[in-house]
Order: C-alpha cells, then structure tokens, then sequence
C-alpha cells in the first residue's frame, strides 16, 4: 500500500513498500528513480504500485447536422444612369508673350580714335557686345543694351578690333609687338702685341693696339708679325706705344 504522505515513515517501511532485501536508502532511492542528495521525506506518499489504467469511455456521436436551404435573393434591376450633362469647355486665355532676356559681356578695352597700337597700350573702360567673344560683326557698347561704342579702335591688349557705325566692328587685327631694342655698340678695347720671331720666340718692341670686337690672336704691324702678348682686353691708359695694324692672321717668323 501507499506510504504515508505526511507525518514520519522509517526506512523499514520504504524497504517493505520497494520489496527490497537492502538496508541503504541510496539504493532505495535508485530504485524509486529517485536522484541525489537521498531523503527519506522523498518517498512521503510514494506506491511502488503502478496507477490502474484508465479506459477512456468512448464518446457518443453527434447527430447530423441537415443545413437549411438558403432563400433565392430576389433579383435587381439595376437603374438606369441618368446622363451627364455635356461640360462646354471654357476658351483658354491668352499666354502672354515673353520677351528672351538678352545676355550682355563685358570686355576691358583701351581706345583710340585712329591708331591701333596707341588703343593696344591705352588705359581701358569696360565696353559690353552680346557676343561672348569679340570678332566681326559683333556689337559693341558702352553699357547693356546701351549707346552704342563710338568708331575707332578697341584693343585688350593683344587684339584689336575697329568699329565703324552704330557699335559694329568691322575688322579685327593683332596688336603690333615693341619696337626691337636697338644692338648694343661695340666696345673698344686696347690690346698689347708682342713681335714674335717663330714659335714660341718674341723680341721686343711691344705695341699696344686699338681694336673692336673680337682681337686676332696675331695681326701685322709695320711689316712685322707681332702675337698677342696675354690676350687681355682693356681700357682707359694704353700699356705701350699705340700702332695701326695693317693685317691679322701672320705666322710668326714667316716673312710679311
């Protein structure tokens, strides 16, 4: 019979209940399918008889159910659409008439009546043309849409443009470059010849001469063929007697 589910039960009750031919309650517990830590309070109420089956009473069936016809909706006569009236269109006013807005570009420009070149180098004003670049047959004026630029040339610097009649540029042409700046002179120097015998062999006199440009590396000199003594240039006091020379190129110790 069922252990005791409250109160105080001993192990030898346990062991009756189980049937089991142990003393130790660890194995009372395993054969229960009891886990640990072991207690005796485990077992309150515990059977070691299994619960009787149960045989569910078999239910009763329901009745059938027969479902009642559904009554025919009546049909309907869909009424007929009253027509719409007819919608006259209202006349569509006018669109007022717009006026393309004109786009004006400015241009910093020197002037002169007459000369290009003195309008290529003259202090500028800004002259304003509908046309981005300026060229022939181009417009040019003195604000947007103002009076018209008066005739002469117009020049940036680097074009220059000649207007003739009511603002309208009529040629266009390049400003002129600087006038070149004149070649320096040539500068005078004094140079000091020795006479010269053969190679490597002079004797005196020494002369200085006068010379422009470039100074020959030996040059005659009162029918002697002098060489340059140190091929230095100078000015100011000359450093021997001055001579004409009457040719260059002699070949010291050749006869002149």
């Amino acid at each position: 019979m069922p252990l005791s589910p409250s109160g105080t039960i001993k192990m030898s009750q346990i062991k009756t209940e189980l049937g089991s031919s142990s003393n130790s309650l660890r194995a009372y517990s395993a054969a229960a399918g009891k886990s640990t830590p072991d207690s005796i309070k485990e077992f309150l109420g515990y059977s070691a008889s299994p619960a009787p089956a149960v045989t569910p009473s078999p239910a009763a069936p329901s009745p059938a159910v027969t479902p009642s016809p559904a009554a025919p909706s009546p049909a309907v006569t869909p009424s007929p659409a009253a027509p719409s009236p007819a919608v006259t269109p209202s006349p569509a006013a006018p669109s007022p008439a717009v006026t393309p807005s004109v786009t004006y570009y400015s241009f910093s420009l020197g002037y002169n009546v007459g000369d290009p070149g003195t309008a290529c180098n003259a202090t500028r004003t800004n002259y304003y043309s509908t046309c981005s670049t300026l060229t022939n047959s181009c417009v040019l004026r003195t604000s947007s849409g103002g009076a018209f630029a008066a005739d002469g040339y117009y020049s940036n610097g680097t074009t220059a443009w000649y207007v003739e009649g009511n603002g309208f540029i009529n040629t266009t042409s390049a400003c002129p470059g600087p006038a070149p700046s004149p070649s320096p002179l040539p500068t005078t120097y004094y140079y000091d010849y020795v006479r010269c015998t053969g190679a490597n062999a002079y004797e005196s006199p020494i002369y200085t001469v006068q010379i422009t440009g470039d100074a020959p590396a030996s040059l005659t000199i009162l029918s002697n063929c002098f060489s340059q003594l140190d091929g230095a240039g100078y000015t100011g006091t000359a450093n021997y007697p001055v001579r004409a020379y009457t040719a260059t190129g002699c070949v010291c110790g050749d006869p002149v």
